[in-house]
Formats: C-alpha cells, sequence, structure tokens
C-alpha cells in the first residue's frame, strides 16, 4: 500500500513540516471526489510540463493539502534550480493552458530563498505554521 501521509490536526490541516509523497500517492490521498480530481487533473498536466523543463521538486500547500472537501485550487511553488529551462514552459505558465491553468497557482522559488515555500508553510490569514507536500518530479510515477 502507497504511503498516503500524515494525518490532519484538529483543523484540518498537515502537521508543520514537509512531507515527501509520490505523485501517485499524492493522487491517491488527495483526488478523492470530483473536484479533486479536476484540480488533480489540471495539476499533473502542470506537473508534465514543469518536469520536461527539469524541474525536480514540487512543493503543494494551501486548501488542496487540508482535509477540505471541495478546495479552490491548488496552490504550489518549484525549486528554480540553474539546471532548469525555463524556455520549455509554455508563455504565461500555467494560465498559456487555457482551462488547463485555471485553479492551479505555480510559482517558481529560488532554492537558496524560498519565500514561496514559506508562504505556503503558513495558514492563510494566519501566523499558523502548517505543514506542505514535496513531490519529486524525477520520480517514474508521473
Amino acid at each position: 500500500m502507497p504511503d498516503r501521509g500524515p494525518g490532519y490536526d484538529p483543523d484540518g490541516d498537515l502537521p508543520e513540516g514537509i512531507h515527501a509523497l509520490s505523485v501517485e500517492a499524492f493522487r491517491t490521498r488527495y483526488a478523492c471526489n470530483p473536484r479533486r480530481r479536476a484540480l488533480m487533473a489540471r495539476f499533473e498536466w502542470a506537473l508534465g510540463v514543469l518536469r520536461a523543463a527539469g524541474v525536480r521538486r514540487v512543493y503543494v500547500g494551501g486548501s488542496f493539502v487540508t482535509s477540505r472537501e471541495s478546495p479552490g485550487d491548488v496552490d504550489a511553488c518549484w525549486d528554480l534550480d540553474p539546471d532548469v529551462d525555463l524556455r520549455r514552459l509554455p508563455r504565461g505558465f500555467p494560465e498559456a493552458a487555457g482551462a488547463e491553468g485555471r485553479g492551479l497557482h505555480l510559482f517558481p522559488d529560488a532554492p537558496q530563498l524560498h519565500p514561496m515555500r514559506d508562504l505556503l508553510s503558513r495558514r492563510r490569514g494566519s501566523a499558523k505554521r502548517v505543514g506542505i507536500v514535496l513531490l519529486r518530479l524525477g520520480d517514474p510515477d508521473l
């Protein structure tokens, strides 16, 4: 059975920290209803584009990785390592994909700074630290 990750705290958030999951385990855990499956399909398209550009790590936070039944979107950032080829990303990525870009908020994050990862690690409107999920795109299950 694949690792389904940590449980939720009483507020429905992941416990503080970075929780690594394979894309398959992430899909199994979070694409559990029609709304979440639709967002996951769009997100997997974006993961494929990022992987083709050389991105190796994506961090997911926000409502999609909570116990909320109907999250509004997928909030994520990806490490902008020196070997990432930004020319391989469609212009205006991810919104360039039309419908496939809706519901996705994907931002590059400089590995030496991690301001976006830090933002994802905080509950919006609060100082509360929450957990985020790390997806390694080098895994063969994407």
